[in-house]
């Protein structure tokens, strides 16, 4: 209101009706009962006989969305997307260094060793525009073809590390590590056990030191360390919000399809 006496007081004896401000609901009045309704809680029958690594992050902050978003399989519906969401576009890097990693574990495993970031960038470059090309055609938004370019520049600046990684005698050994379809026996209480799933997006060995590197690429702009990742306060108080880490190494150790067990006494860092 008082934004339109300023007004009016602006425009002279010009006549502008003010509209009033509608009176509050009477609180004797009882609130209108929402229209909303909740999804029905989702029935698990039968406890599942396995999980995926990455399942215990959605279980242990939110039971209910986990249900209904993997057991149910359930998901937002969107119509108006002007570009790749996040998974899209993970997907879109996941598979552009799936195709470099495989060329380097083979390089490597003959020998052959490249470390020159402008050669990287080739390499990376080439696998980009044959996988966009396989997956969008020529009438793309243009919010994807920036979206591409983004990742472009994220791609040179992984050719950076990666040709230092690699001058320090670390070796791609594998990609895409994949558990066996039921996953690996993960010992619980009482005897039991649960299949544990999991799919690896790179492990680095470097012979020299005894050393084991496992890679779990991320795409997002924060850059999140792991620590703060999977962990929620400092000290004593800290609680773990996300096991994919630790629960990666372990199966690691475990050997895994293509990969045997590393020999024991094994340094294995994970990130």
């Amino acid at each position: 209101e008082r934004v339109v006496h300023r007004v009016t007081q602006m425009q002279g004896n010009s006549q502008v009706d003010v509209p009033h401000r509608a009176d509050p609901p009477s609180a004797s009045k009882p609130a209108p009962a929402s229209r909303f309704v909740l999804p029905p809680q989702p029935e698990l029958r039968h406890a599942p006989s396995s999980l995926s690594v990455t399942d215990f992050r959605g279980l242990l902050d939110d039971p209910y969305t986990w249900a209904i978003t993997r057991h149910l399989k359930l998901e937002p519906l969107r119509d108006d997307a002007m570009e790749l969401d996040a998974a899209r576009f993970g997907s879109l890097a996941h598979t552009v260094l799936e195709r470099f990693g495989r060329r380097e574990a083979e390089r490597h495993a003959h020998g052959h060793v490249e470390t020159d970031p402008k050669r990287i960038c080739t390499e990376l470059d080439e696998a980009l525009e044959r996988v966009v090309q396989g997956r969008f055609t020529r009438s793309t938004r243009i919010g994807v073809a920036l979206q591409v370019e983004q990742l472009r520049g994220r791609l040179h600046a992984f050719a950076d590390w990666h040709a230092d990684w690699v001058a320090q005698g670390w070796r791609v050994q594998a990609v895409e590590v994949a558990t066996p379809m039921g996953g690996i026996p993960l010992p619980l209480d009482e005897g039991r056990s649960m299949g544990l799933r999991a799919r690896i997006d790179r492990v680095d060995v470097h012979s020299a030191e005894g050393r084991w590197a496992v890679w779990d690429y991320k795409t997002s702009e924060t850059g999140t360390t792991p620590d703060a990742a999977h962990r929620r306060g400092r000290g004593p108080s800290a609680r773990w919000v996300d096991l994919q880490l630790p629960l990666y190494r372990w199966l690691v150790m475990q050997g895994m399809s293509g990969l045997a067990a590393p020999p024991a006494g094994t340094e294995i860092t994970v990130g």
